[in-house]
């Protein structure tokens, strides 16, 4: 992976580690606007690593979020790596190899979403608790499709 993106992760995970949550939140920013600059490219040149790091870096911002007692903007972050999880199983010409990684990231976005759900329950809109239940069924249609 690319080793501008290494370097923000780094930097960012020594902020999150130190309370700077903030400082933290600007840096996975920028590795998540980095890795979408080129994904395609990363997507060809060494798909595992592509898929691990956006999902890294889509997690540790929604735990930067969730830190800062921003449960939804936390939400809204799982929102955008479920669409993007999704788009890209639903790639044509997209590698069954691929797609199996796709599907396994989408298992772990699913329980770290629950999570989130079930931890900030009380204070989120129902709007997202909606949004994460139509993903769940979502996901749970798109790794039944791709295993039968």
């Amino acid at each position: 992976m690319n080793q501008q993106w290494k370097h923000l992760i780094s930097t960012a995970n020594g902020h999150f580690s130190s309370q700077a949550y903030h400082s933290a939140l600007s840096l996975y920013q920028k590795a998540l606007s980095l890795l979408e600059t080129d994904w395609s490219i990363h997507l060809q040149q060494h798909p595992d690593n592509a898929l691990a790091a956006m999902m890294v870096t889509h997690f540790n911002l929604a735990d930067t979020w969730q830190a800062l007692d921003q449960a939804e903007q936390a939400c809204i972050q799982f929102e955008q790596a479920c669409s993007f999880i999704h788009q890209l199983i639903e790639r044509p010409g997209l590698s069954e190899s691929i797609r199996h990684s796709a599907i396994r990231a989408a298992g772990r976005l699913d329980m770290e979403w629950a999570c989130c759900v079930k931890q900030h329950s009380r204070n989120l809109p129902e709007q997202h608790k909606r949004h994460y239940a139509n993903a769940h069924l979502a996901l749970e249609q798109i790794s039944y499709r791709q295993m039968h």
